[in-house]
């Protein structure tokens, strides 16, 4: 029940047990163009996709470096540790960078935004959909048409929401978008979906390559005119696509109310039960919980009980919210009414022994599940 890795459907699992085939095998091939139809599907765009053979930060890496030269304006919206991590890596590879951010538990005002580009004049625009570190999930719709309007490149990080919340990339016309396989899109760790818009590849082709192995030119040769660049993780990329086939029967629509169904469960057994939550309910992600821990609570000491005794795997906080709340996550196939009622009868438990239970977060689970 954490916030990713995520458990895997078996026939994910399955999938990694084929023979391998060389990466420039005909076989293979035919795998990437399925591939891209499905990472089509799954981010509703017509752009290019591909898989990136790394973490999900490989893609936020790759979706900067390509993308900017040494002192182009950057404005990171940060609203957690994730959107920090974009700062840094703009300020490493030479930008000039300022930060629009949002108190502790709530999104990115659009106003303040608007704002900011208006006195920056920024080149591109840079933030976290669904917030790990808090729980936030920040709504795109009205910043994606303020970037618009001052034509600014928009990047979109769905590291933790893609696959499991609407991510209609055409749509809102997000430039650049990255993902990660081990949260809600249900794969092993270790690929980084991405996705350009035509305006991104005219400025990547405009620029001098200044990396080699994340160089999204040299990759898409690859995908496209089959020219060869680096071995990529094939039996990972059996993985990814058994995932995004299981995705795709399920539906779009339909995994999206799983998710928000699931997760929503879950939050209100935990109100139930004394927990506040981080993350304000207008913005509260379906897919990661956070929560702060009550002061007779020691959050390591919460995650060895949980571990240990009820074989329950959740995180803690980071950065500024080290020590001070418990994450979860409903991803994929961890997002089922049996691991939320599971999680809430062992948190009861606990809850009891340090005798400062109030009420059944199960029973009020349960009633909506």
């Amino acid at each position: 029940m954490c916030p990713g890795p995520s458990e895997v459907n078996p026939e994910v699992f399955l999938a990694m047990a084929k023979p391998l085939v060389s990466h420039v095998d005909p076989t293979f091939f035919a795998l990437l163009d399925q591939l891209q139809g499905q990472l089509k599907t799954i981010f509703q765009t017509e752009n290019i996709c591909m898989l990136l053979s790394g973490t999900g930060t490989s893609g936020m890496e790759a979706s900067l470096i390509n993308f900017l030269e040494p002192d182009d304006r950057v404005l990171v919206g940060v609203i957690g540790h994730f959107g920090d991590r974009i700062r840094m890596i703009a300020e490493r590879i030479g930008c000039n960078v300022k930060v629009v951010s949002a108190p502790e538990g709530k999104a990115l005002d659009p106003d303040d935004v608007e704002i900011a580009i208006k006195g920056f004049s920024p080149k591109l625009f840079a933030c976290v959909h669904a917030e790990t570190s808090t729980g936030v999930l920040q709504p795109l719709e009205d910043i994606m048409n303020i970037c618009k309007k001052y034509e600014v490149l928009t990047l979109v990080d769905t590291v933790a929401s893609l696959g499991g919340v609407n991510v209609p990339v055409d749509s809102l016309g997000i430039d650049i978008v990255y993902s990660g396989s081990q949260k809600c899109l249900g794969c092993p760790p270790g690929v980084a979906p991405i996705s350009f818009s035509p305006r991104a590849e005219r400025i990547l082709e405009s620029l001098t390559p200044r990396n080699y192995y994340l160089d999204l030119r040299l990759i898409r040769k690859y995908w496209l005119e089959r020219v060869y660049h680096h071995t990529p993780p094939v039996s990972l990329f059996y993985a990814c696509n058994k995932g995004f086939d299981l995705i795709i029967e399920e539906g779009l629509i339909n995994r999206f109310e799983r998710h928000r169904k699931i997760g929503l469960a879950l939050q209100k057994g935990l109100e139930a039960m004394g927990f506040k939550l981080v993350a304000d309910k207008n913005v509260q992600n379906p897919v990661v919980t956070a929560v702060y821990l009550p002061a007779e609570i020691e959050d390591i000491k919460l995650r060895k009980i949980l571990l240990e005794e009820f074989g329950i795997e959740i995180a803690l906080g980071i950065a500024q919210l080290k020590g001070k709340i418990a994450r979860f996550g409903t991803m994929a196939e961890s997002a089922r009414p049996q691991n939320v009622l599971y999680l809430l009868s062992a948190l009861e438990n606990i809850l009891k022994r340090y005798k400062i239970f109030k009420e059944s977060g199960t029973d009020v689970a349960s009633s909506m599940l």
